[in-house]
């Protein structure tokens, strides 16, 4: 069924505290604030693959809306995130700014709180045959403008990431051969080849107005008041660049309002400050807490805290361009020289496993494979104990058996990695390896990530699907061993190539699954990353709250602020 809501003026209140406001614009960082998650660029936002076929019209209890019944109107929710960067979904897909982007420009379908896909500015979906995606548009949807959404403005957006004048970091389109009205209400997507990813990308493709994004050019959805055009249950009234977005609730929303009619989303990278801004009463919530904090956060008076799924691997990078990182020896030996459960057990007990593999093991939660298989894939890998013994017949046998010094760098924003690196230099000096920690500032980290300037580093990713194949398609394609790709460690494998193209057209579970084991297991050997952990999502809260089924792709997940509720 559709859903109408009465028509309302559009409200533009006030903030409630203007002096709350500027303390909190206060403690945010105004430097670049890109948590590492702008890695996923490279392979465009996606959520779990879900079942294909027509979809149903979402209720007004639907999981993935605004909940049960009509909620009572509460007055501003408050919310920080680690990084801010832009809210048009071609410039920027860190977390903090998917975290106003899913609630202003929404997608074609969503994901429920079992992560299937449901249709949402579609009112149903349906896949025809492997190449073909055809989505029906829901009836009486309208920007913040009032203008109707159209099958122009989807077909648009959709295209927009494929053009070389917009320049959008998105590539999950790269695939798409055609987009095209097939009807009034009707847009049909027709792949170049099949992708068994696809139907769970479009869980996070925003939908825009063609004409105010047009208009506005490279402005669009960057700092300002109104520089952004959606169709979601908050507008942007004001976006502080590196600092907050104040948003009002569309009270013309097609669907059912949630009861905050404000919300703020306030960037503090620092985690100290963010700790402080949450004793000071200046801040509702928090995403992206640092793990290694959690006990911190539990011991702030009227705070509760809860810990997502594991879906971001932690892990060391080298250089394999060049020596000593090109030698598998003194690659094996580091691994065996890392306390890996004991530095897990101390940094984040509760809040992070030990990681065997750069694909996070509740990434298969997407795709339907049995548990047992997944634990054979896992239980088959090679694995690299703690064994200074066994480090040093390693080095022995490679080209530098007397040991060598090194430098390893992390970035400021992640301090977790800072003491990992500090724990590994400790046991590598006891091989005759002299690694030097280095602390550098995260913008600084981005560019020589970006530009692969080399050197071995300490790294994080940030999860955004819990399909395994997230991470290795971005990190290990030979074609983005270059500047601007994530192939890091410049790990040249033809057969790695061959099965992640391969995985990637492959519709049936089981068969996917044998291609990503045989992938697993070759840079479990060849080590161009050694895994560290795997790293849970950890958001915060005021006691006087509850937050409902909160996951790692809220962001993907319908309207997170209607998740949010007074106790």
């Amino acid at each position: 069924m559709s859903h109408e809501v009465e028509s309302q003026r559009i409200s533009r209140q006030a903030p409630r505290d203007a002096m709350t406001r500027r303390r909190l614009r206060h403690v945010a960082t105004t430097g670049v604030a890109i948590v590492l998650a702008w890695a996923l660029a490279a392979c465009g936002a996606s959520g779990p693959t879900g079942s294909t076929g027509a979809g149903s019209t979402p209720d007004s209890s639907n999981e993935a809306g605004a909940g049960d019944g009509a909620a009572q109107d509460t007055e501003e929710l408050t919310w920080r995130v680690s990084a801010l960067v832009h809210l048009d979904s071609a410039r920027a897909l860190d977390n903090g700014s998917k975290s106003v982007q899913a609630i202003t420009t929404e997608s074609l379908v969503t994901l429920d709180e079992n992560l299937d896909i449901i249709p949402w500015l579609a009112e149903s979906w349906e896949q025809a045959d492997p190449l073909t995606y055809t989505y029906t548009l829901r009836p009486g949807v309208t920007f913040w403008d009032g203008s109707p959404l159209t099958v122009e403005d989807v077909v648009y957006s959709i295209e927009r990431h494929n053009d070389p004048d917009v320049a959008s970091i998105v590539s999950a389109f790269q695939d798409v051969e055609s987009v095209e009205a097939t009807a009034e209400n009707e847009v049909t997507i027709t792949l170049t080849r099949p992708l068994a990813q696809f139907a769970s990308v479009m869980a996070y493709a925003p939908i825009v107005s063609q004409a105010v994004a047009e208009e506005l050019g490279e402005q669009f959805g960057g700092p300002g008041e109104d520089t952004l055009m959606g169709t979601g249950p908050y507008m942007v009234t004001d976006f502080q660049a590196d600092t907050s977005v104040d948003l009002a609730r569309y009270e013309d929303y097609w669907g059912e309002l949630p009861a905050w009619e404000q919300v703020s989303v306030v960037l503090i990278s620092d985690s100290q400050a963010t700790q402080l801004a949450m004793r000071a009463g200046e801040i509702d919530g928090a995403f992206s807490v640092v793990p290694s904090e959690v006990d911190d956060w539990r011991q702030i008076e009227g705070a509760e805290v809860e810990v997502g799924a594991a879906l971001s691997p932690a892990f060391f990078a080298w250089d394999l361009r060049v020596e000593p990182w090109n030698d598998v020896h003194v690659r094996r030996a580091i691994a065996h020289a890392l306390p890996q459960e004991q530095i897990v057990e101390t940094l984040l007990p509760g809040a992070a496993e030990p990681a065997t593999s750069l694909v996070p093991k509740e990434q298969w939660a997407g795709i339907d494979v049995p548990q047992e298989r997944v634990d054979e894939i896992y239980g088959s890998l090679p694995t690299y104990e703690y064994d200074l013994d066994m480090a040093r017949a390693e080095l022995e046998q490679s080209a530098f058996p007397d040991g060598f010094s090194e430098t390893v760098e992390f970035a400021d924003a992640k301090p977790q990695l800072g003491r990992v690196s500090e724990a590994l230099a400790e046991s590598l000096s006891q091989i005759g390896i002299d690694l030097e920690v280095q602390e550098v500032p995260l913008s600084q980290e981005i560019a020589a990530v970006t530009g692969h300037e080399g050197g071995f580093r300490a790294l994080s990713f940030e999860g955004s699907t819990v399909d395994p194949s997230d991470f290795p398609s971005f990190m290990l394609p030979s074609d983005f061993a270059r500047p601007g790709g994530f192939n890091v460690p410049h790990y040249l494998n033809p057969r790695v190539d061959e099965l992640i193209d391969v995985q990637a057209e492959t519709l049936d579970p089981g068969e996917r699954s044998e291609q990503l084991a045989e992938m697993m297991q070759i840079i479990a050997e060849d080590l161009p990353y050694l895994p560290i952990w795997w790293e849970a999502d950890v958001v915060a809260f005021r006691e006087s709250l509850s937050m409902d089924s909160f996951h790692p792709l809220y962001w993907q997940q319908g309207i997170w602020p209607a998740r949010v509720s007074p106790e």
